[in-house]
């Protein structure tokens, strides 16, 4: 027998759980050329310092407190960006670094941040017929969002909440 470390998912309630299931009866026909004209995105935020491997060190016990057998870490937060990326068929976009928005709350990134991104790169990368995929985060969302989507012509991929993971279809793989 084998142990292993649990993967975590997120938390669906039935109504989350019925949308993803419609979702994926509604395109479990597309073809490999259907998701060929879909244009992935998502953001990723970096941040000074992060995801550093733990560091390993060999003592005896009454040494593990020792200044060089202890690796120490900042506690507050690093210098961060956020970052932006699309990729479709054979092709990728530029990878964009996102610019605060100085009056969303805490000087973070929001639908206005969001939109600096669209307006370069919609017009760079969007043809006619299509499909624009993004989640459901709040600066996704928000109804300047959706009014410029409409007034460039997008079409926008529905998205069902909670999806932590891009759907994979077998006719991908033909």
């Amino acid at each position: 027998m084998e142990h292993w470390i649990k993967k975590k998912r997120p938390l669906l309630d039935t109504d989350h759980a019925e949308a993803r299931l419609e979702w994926c009866v509604a395109v479990r026909n597309w073809t490999w050329k259907d998701w060929f004209n879909v244009i992935f995105t998502d953001e990723c935020s970096l941040e000074r310092g992060s995801g550093k491997r733990p560091q390993w060190t060999w003592c005896y016990a009454k040494h593990r407190l020792d200044p060089v057998n202890v690796s120490t870490y900042n506690k507050g937060k690093d210098i961060s960006i956020m970052i932006w990326g699309a990729i479709w068929k054979n092709h990728r976009s530029d990878v964009v670094v996102m610019t605060r928005d100085p009056e969303s709350p805490r000087g973070g990134y929001s639908a206005n941040s969001y939109i600096q991104v669209l307006e370069n790169q919609v017009p760079a990368i969007y043809r006619q017929g299509m499909k624009w995929q993004q989640d459901n985060a709040s600066i996704h969302t928000a109804h300047r969002v959706a009014k410029y989507f409409e007034e460039m012509g997008v079409t926008v991929l529905v998205w069902p909440a909670d999806s932590c993971y891009k759907p994979v279809t077998h006719a991908a793989t033909r």
